[in-house]
């Protein structure tokens, strides 16, 4: 029994030593704030890079006057930038600049599994390029070609775009099949193109988003409590996969039979705000059709648009990790001087 206990004892420890726990790691391109850090990088692209980060890592991106370069992911990671719209939405955090990438963020074969958290994405044509499966992209901002699906040869599958704000979704080419596509709870000014036919059929949900532009969508796509500005063709579309849904031009013909709606902007959304706040449906008194949405459960007393359903827009894209949203300290202190420093944080869900 004793060399038993032993031989356990010793397996446990030889099976601790061999699971690799994850790590965190900065990138800062401002060098005052990485001198003498082991865990810094300058750039996205160089901890991607590097060998001392392994997939299952965490990169934080932290602000700075200095955009970021673009980069291309080849590893499963988890990438946390500062959020967007800071200066509009106070006070959500102490320091209001973001964490701006101008250049292409492109998910490549490996980065499967990879997570994309409050990051803005900016310049001419910058986007966020999707070649691969298993992609998730949470509360990110992407102001100028939005997001693009890139499989032209292959399908790709499980990829969820939740609670952002996008110029746009479209396509390269003609990809194969998407499966399993979940957009939610997002803004999309420049319209969303997702056709599929056949054999390149999309299937998913597009659910609580407002669109601003033309929607191009494909039969094997529920679209559900969401609140469309611009033109919906009908393509191979129907009232069974279109429903529960306000529209604030026209409601299209094909969809006059329907729990589909028209209802005027100004009744909708709310008269003031900022860029993304504006985007809040009005309460019940003004519009109660608001509150009228598609529930799994049957109830159908969901809030349509961005801001309802299970994971409402959250505003400015900020990440779903502790931040401090007052910092207040002695602006002269000497060196080797005590000073007393108070900060307020919060968790945002």
């Amino acid at each position: 029994m004793k060399n038993l206990s032993l031989f356990l004892l010793f397996a446990f420890v030889i099976l601790s030593l061999n699971i690799s726990k994850a790590d965190t790691w900065r990138v800062n391109n401002n060098p005052l704030y990485t001198e003498g850090c082991d865990h810094c990088f300058s750039q996205l692209q160089d901890a991607v890079n590097s060998p001392l980060v392994n997939p299952g890592d965490t990169i934080h991106i932290e602000a700075s006057t200095t955009d970021y370069e673009g980069v291309d992911i080849t590893k499963r990671l988890v990438i946390i930038g500062t959020g967007y719209f800071l200066d509009e939405n106070g006070p959500l955090q102490q320091n209001q600049l973001s964490a701006t990438i101008k250049g292409d963020v492109n998910l490549m074969e490996g980065s499967e599994g990879t997570k994309l958290i409050g990051l803005r994405i900016k310049g001419s044509y910058a986007e966020i390029g999707i070649f691969t499966n298993d992609i998730s992209i949470e509360r990110c901002y992407s102001g100028s070609a939005g997001i693009f699906f890139q499989n032209n040869d292959w399908s790709i599958s499980n990829i969820e775009i939740d609670r952002c704000y996008l110029s746009q979704i479209s396509r390269i080419g003609y990809p194969d099949p998407i499966n399993n596509l979940h957009i939610t709870n997002c803004y999309i000014d420049g319209g969303a193109y997702l056709p599929g036919e056949g054999a390149n059929q999309y299937t998913g949900v597009f659910a609580h988003n407002v669109v601003n532009g033309k929607l191009g969508g494909s039969n094997g796509i529920d679209y559900y409590n969401n609140i469309f500005k611009g033109e919906f063709p009908e393509g191979d579309n129907s009232t069974s996969n279109v429903f529960n849904n306000i529209f604030t031009d026209e409601l299209p013909d094909w969809l006059s039979e329907s729990d589909n709606m028209f209802m005027p902007e100004g009744t909708v959304f709310v008269a003031e705000g900022s860029t993304d706040g504006i985007l809040q449906v009005n309460p019940p008194n003004i519009c109660p059709e608001c509150y009228e949405g598609y529930d799994p459960g049957g109830a159908n007393d969901v809030e349509i648009g961005m801001f309802g359903g299970n994971t409402p827009y959250f505003l400015s894209g900020i990440p779903n990790i502790p931040t401090v949203y007052k910092l207040h300290s002695n602006t002269n202190v000497y060196q080797s001087d005590t000073t007393h420093v108070a900060i307020s944080t919060c968790t945002n869900h």
